[in-house]
């Protein structure tokens, strides 16, 4: 094989090329987009280290799905993402969905978010506010575990259900708001 050549490969699956010997004289470079299973699309910007999950049809809600802890496609770059977007029409956060995103400082959620899976935001360890919008229901367990930096939390009172340990050695909290429902 021709050495010097880049192969553009789809985000999440640089790993499994890289480990064919077919393709070891080849420079691995992973795309920073994609689809999700769920017709959601996502999007990393280098520049601004901004990940965006967007529904292409807002006005039909689709959920995130669901990750293992190191298997979100935009693997590649989690240790670069400072900024999380999630756009109108995304109804829920799949479980670690984000985990271990070290870097990661500022979270907007959309209106209409239902569900925030199990350990979506566990081990950001720079999060220092969150921002739960009204009509969220439910918050998973360890949803937000191991995020450090986090000062304080205000749930809406639509929140019913929050898992065990949502919030467990979140060292920084002081200050915390519970949904009258819970």
């Amino acid at each position: 094989p021709p050495t010097g050549v880049t192969l553009h490969v789809p985000a999440g699956t640089g790993e499994a090329y890289q480990g064919k010997d077919v393709w070891k004289e080849f420079t691995i470079v992973e795309q920073p987009w994609g689809d999700l299973s769920t017709g959601l699309h996502w999007a990393y910007d280098d520049a601004s280290h901004t990940l965006a999950i967007t529904n292409p049809n807002p006005g039909t809600p689709k959920s995130m799905p669901d990750f293992g802890p190191l298997d979100q496609p935009w693997n590649a770059f989690k240790t670069q993402i400072e900024t999380v977007t999630i756009g109108d029409g995304v109804s829920s956060v799949g479980k670690f969905a984000f985990t271990n995103c070290a870097k990661l400082a500022t979270v907007t959620l959309p209106d209409g978010l239902k569900t925030i899976g199990k350990n979506a935001f566990g081990g950001c360890e720079t999060l220092t506010s969150i921002n739960l919008p009204e009509g969220l229901q439910t918050i998973g367990k360890y949803a937000f575990s191991y995020c450090t930096a986090l000062t304080n939390v205000k749930m809406p009172n639509s929140v019913t259900t929050m898992g065990e340990q949502a919030f467990n050695n979140c060292s920084a909290l002081t200050s915390v708001t519970l949904s009258d429902k819970l």
